[in-house]
């Protein structure tokens, strides 16, 4: 169903750039678009979008971990992952199912395994939005931090100013950098 609609998007992405052009300002700009954006976990026929993301990202995607549809399913069923996706609109139409967190609590951080978000969306405040409300999750479930590890790829430097941006320097074992936030 994305994909049927990438068309659209596309028209779409020409009237916000026309729109971020005639703005004075970026603030301006987003405060224009007017945007909406949805929190949620994924009910099923939303899986095959959230393996797609998975498979496709890689600018804003912390492991690139990749998962299919029954990976996903027999994790997100034996209850070793949890999902949060994110879909936003804006005056000019939808954007989608554009970001995903997989995450797991463990007894010392809610542990995200997967950070992604589709570029059309990026930079206009919706990751900060997702990383948030995984913030909220964790003190929800008494856990006062959130840690999102960071595999490093030739592609996802996004990721990776984004989680420097907001999180500082990354803890780093050798292996994996582990970028950690207040809850």
């Amino acid at each position: 169903q994305e994909d049927a609609k990438r068309p659209a998007f596309y028209g779409q992405g020409a009237a916000r750039k026309a729109l971020r052009g005639s703005s004075l300002t970026f603030a301006d700009f987003i405060a224009s678009l007017e945007l909406e954006v949805r929190l949620f976990s994924p009910a099923p026929e939303h899986l095959a979008r959230v393996a797609q993301m998975t498979q496709r990202t890689n600018q804003f995607n912390n492991t690139t971990t990749r998962r299919n549809e029954p990976e996903l399913w027999r994790e997100l069923g034996s209850g070793e992952l949890e999902c949060l996706a994110v879909d936003v609109r804006d005056r000019f139409g939808e954007y989608g199912l554009v970001g995903v967190a997989l995450y797991s609590t463990r007894t010392d951080a809610l542990w995200v395994d997967s950070l992604l978000m589709s570029c059309r969306a990026l930079g206009r405040g919706v990751e900060h939005r997702l990383l948030a409300r995984l913030g909220e999750i964790a003190l929800e479930r008494g856990i006062g931090r959130v840690a999102v590890p960071f595999v490093e790829t030739a592609r996802n430097q996004p990721v990776h100013r984004f989680l420097a941006e907001v999180a500082g320097d990354p803890q780093d074992d050798g292996e994996v950098s582990v970028y950690e936030l207040d809850a």
